[in-house]
Formats: structure tokens, C-alpha cells, sequence
């Protein structure tokens, strides 16, 4: 996932108010990860590129190791075609088949995006089956959704667990980075 904050004065800019690539565009990625896994890993693995100006961390490639499976991330803030995530992509490769999503993520813009599945007749990146979604604009969507929760109302939701289980990895990408190796993912509570 990219985007382009170039702006030193944006707060996604400032490591003292939790900028960077991580910070800001690695909850989604991880989140997503996760959701796929159904758990959080055991260790990761990363690499971080810093801006020499602003202190964060601009570019962050990691290797999440789930015990039997692995997901690769990259997140940048000073990359891409434009400052709006215009370049996101998650795969999924299992066993006997693969997923692919187009613009799955923080959409700052309502677009159309897809779902592309193959199986064991797919060659390359081929797909099999295509599904696409409608432009939508979340922003709209997570406005409609907290009136739902105020009105009472019975809404999905994702415990205040799920965050904290997402911080503590890019806490442990943290450290990976600075020692150069393999850090253990603290449990969260």
C-alpha cells in the first residue's frame, strides 16, 4: 500500500504523533493479514527505510510469520502515483487457489474495486471468477455505522483486542528493524 505524505507539516509526518508508513497505513494491511489468518503471528521479520528529514519510517517491508504460513507487507508514505493509495493490492495464495483484491483498503476516494479468485485450472494470474463492488464511499459507510451503534441498534464491531493485537506487531516490527532479526509478537491481552 502506498501513499504520498510529503508535506512536513502533516501530522502523519511527525514521529512524536505516531507518523509513518507503519503507523498509518500498516494497520490496515496487518489487520487484513490477520482477519485471513484468523490470529495474530508468532514473529516478524522487517526492513525500514527513513525519511533523513522527517524521522519516520517512509518505506516497511515484513515478513509475518503465522507458524505454517507467511504474509508479505509493504507500506510507503512517499511512494506511488498519488497521495491518494492509489496502489493496494492483498493476495491470498492457498493450497488450491489464490484471491486477489484490487483497492481493498483505505479508500480516499470511492472507486470500484474486485475480488479475483483461481483455482487449480487458473495459469498465472489469470482468474477464474471476478466480483466487483460498487464505488462506496467508506467514510459514509463508518458515519452510518456509529449512528447504528448510537440509535442501539445490532452492528458488527471488532473489540478494542483487535487494535491492540495490531499495535503490538508494529511494535515488534519495531524492534525487528533495529536488531536486524527475528522478533517474537507479544500476545495481546
Amino acid at each position: 500500500m502506498a501513499m504520498q505524505f510529503l508535506d512536513p507539516h502533516d501530522i502523519r509526518n511527525d514521529p512524536a504523533l505516531g507518523g509513518g508508513a507503519l503507523y498509518d497505513l500498516g494497520g490496515y494491511v496487518i489487520s487484513a493479514c490477520s482477519m485471513v489468518f484468523g490470529r495474530q503471528p508468532v514473529r516478524v521479520l522487517s526492513v525500514i527505510d527513513r525519511d533523513p528529514a522527517m524521522g519516520i519510517d517512509r518505506l516497511s517491508t515484513a515478513v509475518l510469520d503465522y507458524g505454517g504460513a507467511h504474509a508479505t507487507i509493504t507500506v510507503a508514505t512517499q511512494a506511488g502515483p498519488a497521495g491518494r493509495g492509489t496502489h493496494q493490492l492483498l493476495s491470498v495464495l492457498g493450497s488450491r487457489g489464490w484471491l486477489r483484491m484490487d483497492y481493498p483498503l483505505a479508500q480516499a476516494q470511492p472507486f470500484e474495486c474486485h475480488v479475483f479468485l483461481g483455482d487449480e485450472s487458473s495459469f498465472g494470474s489469470f482468474e477464474t471468477a471476478t466480483f466487483g463492488f460498487p464505488p462506496t464511499n467508506a467514510y459514509t459507510l463508518q458515519a452510518e455505522r456509529f449512528s447504528q451503534v448510537l440509535l442501539g441498534q445490532n452492528v458488527p464491531s471488532w473489540p478494542i483486542e483487535t487494535a491492540l493485537s495490531t499495535l503490538s506487531i508494529i511494535e515488534a516490527l519495531f524492534r525487528s528493524a533495529a536488531s536486524g532479526g527475528w522478533q517474537p509478537v507479544q500476545p495481546s491481552a
